[in-house]
This record gives C-alpha cells, sequence and structure tokens, in this order.
C-alpha cells in the first residue's frame, strides 16, 4: 500500500511540474474554461474535475487522464474530414513538417467549400520553398505522389509505369495523372471536395506516344534520360509535320550525346535495334551490321540504314504514328543543302549538276501535282509514253549508266521504255517520302521493269508502261504471266 501511495503522488507531482512547465491558460472566448485551466485547477487547486477530464470514459478521473488531456491539447489529433485528411497529408509528405494547424484548418474549410481544389492545393504547396529545396530525384517524386494523392506506398507495377514515363513527360504530366486518376477521383468524390486538374503546357505532354517513342529512342540508344528542351522541341516539330521519325533518328545520329556513346560491335547493333525497331536484330540483320562496321561504316551509318527500312516504317504505324513516317531517300534536304544517302548510310552533299537539277525539278512537280501515290502517278502516264527507242538493256547495264540518267531523261523527254518511265516514278516517289522499288521482271517478250510502294504494310504494283495502277501480285501475274528476277532500290547520285 504504501508503494501505491507513493508512487500516486510521484505521478501527481510530475503532473503538476508537467502542467504548471506549460505555462498559464487563458479562459476560452466564450467564458468557459480552456482544457489546461481545468486541468491546472484540478491538479493543483484540488478543484473537482469537469466532464472533460475524464479522457478513457471510465467515470473517474484519475493522474493518467489528466495527463492524456493536456498531451491532447499540445497536440491535437488530425480532422476526422476526409479533405481535413488530405491537407494535414499535405504538409507531411510535401513540406516533411507538421501542419501548421490554424493554416491548416484554413485550407481545409475552402477545400469542404469547394472555394479551391485538391489539385490547386498540391500545386500550391510545390512551390514552397521546403518542397523546391528538396530536389526531388524521379523515384523519389513518384513515390511522393502516392504518398500525397492516394495516402499509400507505391504498387511495383504502378511504380514501374511511372518511373518509366518520368523518363519523358514533365512532372506535370505525372502529377495530372495521379489527380485525374479513378482512385483519387474517388477519394474526393467520398470526401466531398472538388479534385480539380491540372493544365499541361509542355510539348512533350500533348501526345503520349509521339513522346514516349521519340523518348524511348534517346535514353536506349544514348542511356540518358533525354534532354526536356530537346525533347519539347522534337515532339513539337513532329506533331506540326516539320520533322518525321527518321529524321528525328538521322538528328539523333548526328548528336553529341550519340557521339558520346562508347558501346561498340555485337551490343551496338542490339542498342540501336531495340531503341530504332523496339526489337532484337535478326541473325542476318547483326551478321550485315557487323560487316559493315568492320568495313569502316560508323555507328551513325548504321543508325541512318536502320531508320529507312520498312521495319522502322512498321514500328511506328504499329503504334498509330504512321502519319508522322516518311522514307529518306537516296537524296534529301538538310536546310537548304541536298545531301545524299548510301545504302550503307553514309551521307555527303550533292555535288552533280544533273542530279541537283533533276531533285529540284522533282520537288517542283510534287509541290504542284500533289504527293499522293496516285497524283504521282496521273502526272508520270500524263508525261510518258512507250516508244522502242532502244535494245532492252541489262540490269548490270542500266545501273553502270547510272539511274540518275533514266530518271533525268523520262523527264525531259515523252517517249521511252519500261526502265525509263519506272526510274522517273521512283524517284518522285522516292522524294515523296514513299517505300518504293523497282521489279524486275521477265516473260514471254523479255524483261520488265515497273514500281511497287510499300502501303499499309504491304507492297502494290504501279506499271506505268502498261498504265496498270494499284494492281495486286495476282493481277500482274494474270495479266503478264512474269517471272521475278529481282528487286532494285535505285541509288540516284
Amino acid at each position: 500500500m504504501k508503494n501505491g501511495i507513493k508512487m500516486t503522488a510521484v505521478l501527481l507531482l510530475s503532473s503538476a511540474a508537467f502542467l504548471s512547465a506549460a505555462g498559464t491558460v487563458s479562459a476560452a472566448a466564450d467564458g468557459s474554461l480552456s482544457a489546461g485551466t481545468s486541468i491546472k485547477r484540478t491538479v493543483l487547486a484540488g478543484e473537482a474535475p469537469t466532464d472533460e477530464c475524464d479522457v478513457n470514459g471510465d467515470g473517474t478521473v484519475d493522474v493518467l487522464d489528466l495527463m492524456r488531456l493536456k498531451f491532447n491539447h499540445l497536440n491535437p489529433a488530425d480532422p476526422e474530414s476526409e479533405a481535413g485528411k488530405f491537407v494535414f497529408r499535405l504538409y507531411r509528405t510535401v513540406l516533411l513538417t507538421e501542419p501548421d494547424r490554424n493554416e491548416a484548418l484554413e485550407l481545409t474549410a475552402k477545400l469542404e467549400n469547394k472555394e479551391t481544389t485538391a489539385a490547386a492545393l498540391v500545386l500550391d504547396f510545390m512551390k514552397r520553398p521546403e518542397y523546391v529545396s528538396r530536389d526531388l530525384p524521379d523515384d523519389e517524386f513518384v513515390t511522393l505522389m502516392y504518398n500525397t494523392f492516394l495516402g499509400r506506398e507505391p504498387d511495383e507495377t504502378g511504380y514501374g509505369n511511372w518511373t518509366e514515363k518520368a523518363n519523358y513527360f514533365s512532372r506535370d504530366y505525372i502529377m495530372r495523372g495521379f489527380v485525374i486518376s479513378n482512385e483519387f477521383t474517388g477519394i474526393c468524390k467520398n470526401g466531398g471536395f472538388e479534385r480539380g486538374d491540372i493544365e499541361l503546357t509542355e510539348s512533350r505532354d500533348k501526345d503520349y506516344e509521339v513522346t514516349r517513342s521519340v523518348g524511348q529512342m534517346y535514353k536506349r540508344i544514348t542511356g540518358n534520360k533525354p534532354d526536356a528542351e530537346k525533347l519539347n522541341t522534337i515532339t513539337q516539330d513532329i506533331l506540326d509535320s516539320k520533322m518525321t521519325f527518321e529524321e528525328a533518328a538521322f538528328g539523333l545520329a548526328e548528336s553529341d550525346e550519340f557521339a558520346a556513346v562508347k558501346t561498340s560491335g555485337e551490343e551496338l547493333v542490339k542498342v540501336l535495334y531495340y531503341g530504332l525497331l523496339d526489337r532484337e536484330p535478326s541473325e542476318d540483320e547483326m551478321k550485315t551490321a557487323l560487316e559493315g562496321l568492320e568495313s569502316g561504316v560508323d555507328k551513325a551509318d548504321l543508325v541512318r540504314k536502320i531508320a529507312v527500312t520498312e521495319s522502322f516504317i512498321d514500328t511506328y504505324s504499329n503504334r498509330s504514328l504512321g502519319s508522322h513516317t516518311k522514307r529518306i531517300g537516296s537524296n534529301y534536304k538538310k536546310g537548304d543543302i541536298w545531301m545524299h544517302l548510301e545504302p550503307s548510310g553514309k551521307t555527303y552533299p550533292v555535288t552533280d549538276e544533273v542530279l541537283l537539277k533533276l531533285l529540284d525539278s522533282c520537288s517542283s512537280i510534287l509541290s504542284i501535282r500533289g504527293k499522293g501515290v496516285d497524283d504521282i502517278y496521273s502526272y508520270c502516264i500524263e508525261n510518258s509514253g512507250y516508244k522502242y527507242m532502244e535494245k532492252t538493256r541489262t540490269l548490270e547495264e542500266i545501273e553502270e549508266k547510272g539511274w540518275t540518267y533514266f530518271a533525268d531523261y523520262a523527264m525531259k523527254n515523252y517517249f521511252s521504255v519500261c526502265y525509263y518511265m519506272a526510274a522517273q516514278m521512283d524517284i518522285l516517289l522516292e522524294q515523296a517520302g514513299y517505300q518504293c522499288r523497282v521489279v524486275h521482271a521477265t516473260h514471254g517478250s523479255g524483261d520488265h521493269y515497273w514500281n511497287q510502294i510499300y502501303l499499309n504494310g504491304n507492297w502494290t504494283n504501279y506499271d506505268v508502261t502498261n498504265r496498270w495502277r494499284n494492281y495486286t501480285w495476282a493481277q500482274m501475274y494474270e495479266a503478264g504471266d512474269y517471272v521475278i528476277l529481282g528487286y532494285v532500290r535505285p541509288e540516284y547520285k
């Protein structure tokens, strides 16, 4: 019993000291006693305790009740409303501090009265020096989004998706993803407050597939997160049809970031195929690429070579981005300069006067007549006709003479034979940005050449000589009983 009395006395004295140290607490505004005053009078003056002192609700007031009451007074509980919980959470997750109670309650009232939105509050908190000075890396920022908006730790799948997106998109884009999520929308609805939204202003946030495709190309190949300013410029140019994905790949090949890449050999080939085509190279592709590198082709040449293939077009068409692709042919303009692109991927300025005039003529015709396949085909049949003028040349003879000669002749003369007309249509198709080639075939009367265009994942046939438009393989075989000898990618140089 003596030990019990002694312990009670110690507790009472400790409580008295604890409460006295808290300082004088004035009466409440309505004249009633504040919690602090009630406790001090109970312990120090021996007055009867008020009802609020019975913290545990057992009908009696002991020292622990009084100490609990004082603790609760000094450390008030969070609001019970969902709006209040959300506001208090902002202080702890974004600013890493306990709430300023008066401000927090004021913001809670505004949120509950629909004078502001949850999204607006988060944006406001993220402008504060306490948050800005944290300078969070992407992974920690994503975790913060989960903690702040959803009040929980990230799940593995969601965390992986958002940290990947953080490589390419702005933080406003990431934040908005959480704001408009079903989970947070439900939290706001259940809490009775407005969710709000976040306006996206950066170009890289306008089109998910465009930005993801450009961003992945740069990150997978260079190993680094793409520069935000560069990503904004490239994506805006693509959306404005000032740049294609092929041109973006060419730009990457000529960038300082790519020049700094140290990867070589098989690993380099794998990285380029993964970055440009989203897949591993086949055995034949690997062999050809390595042979090219060993013979003097550099890594920038290899990027350009891959970027002008049908596989490149298919990769982006499968993402519904086909309208942003355009084949770069054997000659293309870089600024005001005509550049020649070799099959190996090497490039150099065009200097041949005949070719320069031919390329300018193509540009003029496409500007006037249009760049559609049927526009080009109609121009060719209106400005050419078959007339036997020479013994049919072999493919070797044609290539020795050079395809530029035959295309230029057909542009300047109405009558010619099949390979002249095929060259004319091919160079126009190439300059219009189509994947195209010339078919070399034979039948009863000798060799024949016509054009093929790669459209919607299939090769379709156009024969200017015979005036056959958009023929299938079956129609070509039926019309001419042809035996295919091969396909030619004319190089105009």
